[in-house]
């Protein structure tokens, strides 16, 4: 009975050490990756857009939505503060 206890002590022993070393490996093996941040569009502002040839233009949208605009129009867009 005493073996079996003893053995039983060493398996339980080395794999608790061997899940340790495991884990260790693990942490170690891979790098380490940063995501890029997450744009936050915000809520719906009125945006004064000017046009490459002199128009303005009064824009709704997020800022998400009002940068899709710019490229796709080529206007520059500033927050309408009225």
């Amino acid at each position: 009975m005493r073996l079996v206890r003893r053995i039983g002590s060493m398996l339980l022993g080395g794999s608790t050490l061997g899940a340790l070393a495991l884990g260790a490996l693990t942490l170690t093996a891979s790098p380490a990756r940063a995501f890029p941040p997450v744009l936050l569009c915000g809520p719906t502002l009125l945006w004064y857009c000017t046009g490459p040839s002199g128009p303005k233009y009064l824009f709704s949208g997020t800022v998400c939505e009002m940068r899709i605009f710019e490229r796709r129009t080529g206007t520059s867009c500033v927050p309408y503060t009225g």
